[in-house]
C-alpha cells in the first residue's frame, strides 16, 4: 500500500488565495500568476496590525440581574432586546465606546516577491505540483523562451523560504520585492475589508538582494514591523542591482533565500521559543491508504463522481500538511500563515468558537502531533490576565473567560446584537479539555500539573460562580449562548441553558476532577463531581433531534452551520449515553446533512461552513453512523478544497484552514474511537472504504495507533502506549470494541480468550489480529 506525498494540478492560479502553497509554521508563501509573471505573496505568523487602541470590554456585569430577570419571564421578545441593547451601549458608553463591534486585528501580508521574465510570452502545458514532505511548491511551463521553472520550498527549521527559478535555455528578467496590492475581487466580496490604510511597505536594494520593511500606521513607533530580506544567487549568467530591483540575465538557475524577521511592540502577546520540528518527519507520522491507485490530476479526480477514496486521502495528507505549515509559536489563524491581501477577505483571527478547535487544530494529537498543540496553550496564557478581566468584567466572576475572537490581546470585546459572543461561557472548558487529551497523547504529566491544573482552578472558580441554582438546587447557564445560532422565530440568540454550554461545563468538571486527583487534592475533585450533577440533563425536541437547547423555551433552529450541541459526541464523553440520546444525535445529524444538501452550492443566505460539517460528522462517527460520517468526508474533501488542495470555508469560496485540520480529525474518528476506558476499532467505517490502512493515531488513554488495516474479514492492529500516561486511564486495561464479532483473536501471534482487553506497553509494540 501507498499514501499521498503530494499532487500535480493543471490549472493557473490568478489570485493568492488559490496559489500554491508553503509554510515553515512561522512564514507563509503563496506562489501564483499575476499579470504575465509570477508572484510569491508572504507572510508572518506575528504580523498582526492594528486597526486601532486595545479596548477592554466594558463593564456590564451589574446589568446581569436585570438580564437574568428578563430571561426567568421568558425568551427575550423585541422589547427584552432592545432592553439588552441599551444595558450594553450604556455599559460602552462609560469606557467612551460607541459600542460598534470590534473586530481582532488582522494578520496582513509582508509583501509580494515579483519574478518577472524579460519579455512575457504565452505559457503552455503549464503544471503544477507540491510535494508535501519536502515543503516545496513547484510551477512548470513552456513558451517560446524554452522551458521554465518556479520552486518554492519551505525550510522549516530555520524559518527559511528558498525559492528557485530554472530555465532552459536561460532567464532574462528582474526580481522585485514591493509591497502588497489589493484582492482583485476585494471590490464584490462582502467579505473583503480595505486595510490598506493601515501599513506602509518601504523597499531598498541590497547589494545582490532586496529588503522591504511593512509596519504599521497606527502602532506605537510603527509596530509592528516587518522585514523581508531576499538574497539572490545566479549560478551562472549575470546580477545587477538597480535601486529596489534586481537584474538577472543569461542565468539558467537562479536562487533565492527569503526570510522575514518581526519586531513587535510591547503589548505584543510574548510566546515562548519552542523547537520547530522537521517538517517531512511531522508529516509522515499519520499516512491514510483506503486503496486508490489514482495518479491523475487534481482536477480529474475532483470531476470524477466516483472518485471518493482517492479524493478523501488526498485531502486527508494535504490537510494535515497544511497544519503544519501554519502552526509555529501560534495555532494557525482562519487563513494559517498565509496572506496576500491588503484587502483581506477574512480578519484571519483566532476563532475560538469552533473554528481553532473544530477546524485548524482538530486533528493535531489524534493524527500524531500533539506537541504542535503548544501554540493554542502559549497563546491563552499569555493573554490570561484579559481574559480575568473579562471574567471580572462581563460576570463579576473569579476565573477566566476566553473570548470567541482574539489576535493580539485576550480582551472579549467582539459583539453586537445578533451574536452576543459576550455571553458565551465555554471557551475556557473547551481549551481545558485540548490541555487533557494533549497531555494523555504525549504523555506530559508535567504539563499538566504546572499549566493545566491552576487553569482548571480558574476555569471552575469561574463556573461555580456564574452557573445559578434554581429552587430545586439545579444549576443554570442564564445567560447563555449556542454559536452563533438564534431559536426559531425568535427576537435573540441570548439564552438559556445552551445545550452545548452545559455539556462542556460538565466535561471541565470531569476533567478538572481528574487532573485534581494527580494534583493530590481530592477534596476540590469531589466537590466539584457533586456540583457538575447538579446540572441539567440533555433534552430531546419533539421532533426525536437532540435538543440545542435544555429549557423547551427555546425552540431549535436545525437550518444552521454550528451544531454546537453536539460537543458530548466529539470527545468521548457520550460513550454511557443511553440509546435513546444518540438517536437523538443521529437525527439532529441527519436533519442537518438534509438542510446543507438542499443547497450544497452555499449562496448568501446559506453558509454551510466546513467545520460545521466535522461537527456533524464527528457527532455521526461516535454513534456509529458510517453513512452520514462519509457524507460529511466526502463534502469536505470535493466542495471544501480547491484544486491547490487548500481548504475553504464556504464550499469553494473563502480560503480557510478549518477544513485541513477538521477533516483529518473526523477521518480518524470514523477509523478509531472510544475513550480512557473503551479502544474502538472502527466505529464508522463506511462500505465505501472495505480495505485501507492508517498509521500514526492516537487514541484516548495514553494509546499510539502505529498501524491499523483492515480488509472485510480481517483487522490487524499494532499498538503501543505512550510513556507516562497511564494516569489518563482509569484502570490498566483497554477494552477492545470491534465493529463486527471476531471468530479469531490472537496477540503477539498467541489466542486471546473472549475478553479482548490489553494494557498498553510503553516503547513496546503489541500486535494484534482479529478475524470475522
Amino acid at each position: 500500500m501507498t499514501s499521498r506525498t503530494g499532487f500535480t494540478s493543471t490549472s493557473r492560479a490568478t489570485r493568492w488565495d488559490e496559489g500554491l502553497m508553503v509554510g515553515t509554521g512561522a512564514t507563509g508563501a503563496a506562489l501564483f500568476a499575476h499579470d504575465e509573471h509570477h508572484v510569491v505573496a508572504l507572510a508572518h505568523e506575528r504580523f498582526f496590525v492594528p486597526t486601532g487602541p486595545v479596548i477592554p470590554p466594558p463593564d456590564a456585569a451589574g446589568a446581569l440581574p436585570a438580564l437574568r430577570t428578563l430571561l426567568d419571564q421568558g425568551p427575550l421578545d423585541e422589547a427584552g432586546t432592545a432592553a439588552v441593547e441599551t444595558m450594553m451601549r450604556e455599559a460602552w458608553a462609560r469606557v467612551g465606546h460607541d459600542g460598534r463591534m470590534l473586530n481582532a486585528d488582522p494578520l496582513l501580508p509582508v509583501g509580494w516577491l515579483h519574478l518577472v521574465p524579460e519579455a512575457g510570452t504565452r505559457a503552455h502545458h503549464y503544471r503544477r505540483s507540491v510535494n508535501w514532505p519536502a515543503g516545496r511548491a513547484v510551477v512548470q511551463w513552456d513558451d517560446e523562451q524554452g522551458r521554465h521553472e518556479i520552486a518554492v520550498q519551505a525550510h522549516r527549521e530555520d524559518d527559511r523560504i528558498f525559492v528557485t527559478l530554472t530555465s532552459s535555455p536561460s532567464f532574462t528578467g528582474s526580481l522585485r520585492l514591493g509591497p502588497p496590492e489589493a484582492s482583485r475581487s476585494a471590490a464584490s466580496s462582502p467579505a473583503a475589508v480595505d486595510r490598506s490604510s493601515l501599513v506602509r511597505s518601504t523597499p531598498a536594494g541590497e547589494g545582490h538582494g532586496l529588503r522591504l520593511i511593512t509596519e504599521s500606521t497606527t502602532g506605537a513607533k510603527g509596530l509592528p514591523r516587518a522585514t523581508v530580506a531576499v538574497t539572490v544567487r545566479a549560478h551562472d549568467g549575470t546580477v545587477t542591482a538597480t535601486g529596489t530591483t534586481v537584474r538577472i540575465e543569461a542565468a539558467t538557475t537562479v536562487t533565492l533565500d527569503v526570510t522575514v524577521a518581526t519586531e513587535l511592540g510591547p503589548d505584543a502577546p510574548q510566546l515562548p521559543d519552542r523547537s520547530r520540528g522537521d517538517h517531512a518527519e511531522l508529516f509522515g507520522r499519520s499516512t491514510l491508504d483506503l486503496g486508490s491507485r489514482d495518479t491523475r490530476t487534481v482536477e480529474e479526480i475532483r470531476a470524477d463522481p466516483d472518485s471518493g477514496p482517492a479524493l478523501v486521502e488526498l485531502a486527508y495528507a494535504a490537510g494535515r500538511n497544511t497544519v503544519i505549515s501554519a502552526t509555529g509559536a501560534l495555532p494557525p489563524t482562519l487563513q494559517g500563515v498565509w496572506a496576500g491581501s491588503l484587502a483581506p477577505e477574512w480578519g484571519s483571527d483566532f476563532t475560538l468558537n469552533g473554528n481553532v478547535q473544530n477546524g485548524s487544530c482538530a486533528a493535531l494529537w489524534s493524527t500524531g502531533t500533539p506537541e504542535l498543540l503548544h501554540g493554542l496553550f502559549d497563546l491563552v496564557e499569555a493573554v490570561r490576565p484579559h481574559l480575568e478581566t473579562n471574567a471580572r468584567s462581563l460576570f463579576g466572576a473569579p476565573g477566566v473567560l476566553i473570548p470567541a475572537h482574539m489576535t493580539t490581546h485576550g480582551y472579549a470585546n467582539h459583539f453586537s446584537a445578533a451574536y452576543p459572543h459576550q455571553y458565551w461561557i465555554g471557551g475556557a472548558a473547551w481549551i481545558l479539555r485540548f490541555a487533557w487529551d494533549y497531555a494523555a497523547a504525549a504523555g506530559d504529566r508535567a504539563f499538566l500539573l504546572q499549566r493545566a491544573w491552576p487553569f482548571a482552578q480558574d476555569v471552575m472558580a469561574f463556573y461555580e460562580h456564574t452557573l445559578r441554582p434554581d429552587a430545586e438546587g439545579v444549576l443554570h447557564a442564564a445567560p447563555s449562548y449556542s454559536p452563533e445560532n438564534t431559536p426559531t422565530e425568535h427576537h435573540s440568540a441570548i439564552t438559556v441553558d445552551a445545550t452545548s454550554e452545559i455539556m462542556m461545563v460538565a466535561d471541565a468538571a470531569e476533567l478538572a476532577a481528574r487532573i485534581a486527583r494527580l494534583a493530590g487534592d481530592g477534596q476540590s475533585g469531589a466537590r466539584w463531581r457533586e456540583w457538575a450533577e447538579r446540572l441539567p440533563p440533555p433534552r430531546i425536541a419533539p421532533d426525536g433531534q437532540l435538543a440545542e437547547w435544555l429549557d423547551p423555551r427555546f425552540p431549535d433552529n436545525a437550518a444552521h452551520r454550528h451544531a454546537s450541541h453536539l460537543y458530548a459526541f466529539w470527545y468521548g464523553q457520550s460513550q454511557y449515553f443511553p440509546a435513546e440520546l444518540k438517536d437523538a444525535a443521529r437525527e439532529s445529524v441527519r436533519t442537518r446533512l438534509a438542510w446543507r444538501a438542499q443547497d450544497p452550492t452555499a449562496p448568501p443566505g446559506h453558509m454551510e461552513m466546513a467545520f460545521g460539517l466535522v461537527q456533524l460528522g464527528l457527532a455521526a462517527a461516535a454513534v456509529g453512523d458510517a453513512d452520514a460520517a462519509l457524507q460529511c468526508v466526502e463534502w469536505l474533501a470535493r466542495d471544501h478544497v480547491r484544486s491547490n488542495m487548500m481548504p475553504t470555508h464556504d464550499a469553494g469560496t473563502l480560503f480557510n484552514t478549518d477544513a485541513a485540520g477538521g477533516l483529518p480529525a473526523l477521518v480518524a474518528a470514523m477509523l478509531v474511537g472510544g475513550d480512557e476506558s473503551v479502544l474502538a476499532l472502527l466505529p464508522a467505517l463506511p462500505a465505501a472504504w472495505p480495505t485501507g490502512r492508517v498509521t500514526g493515531l492516537r487514541a484516548r488513554g495514553g494509546v499510539i495507533i502505529e498501524r491499523l488495516s483492515w480488509t472485510p474479514r480481517v483487522l490487524e492492529l499494532d499498538v503501543s502506549g505512550v510513556p507516562d500516561s497511564d494516569w489518563s486511564r482509569p484502570s490498566p486495561d483497554l477494552a477492545i470494541s470491534l465493529p463486527w464479532e471476531a471468530s479469531q483473536a490472537t496477540l503477539d501471534g498467541l489466542p486471546m480468550g473472549s475478553d479482548l482487553s490489553f494494557t498498553p506497553a510503553p516503547g513496546h509494540t503489541q500486535r494484534f489480529r482479529f478475524h470475522r
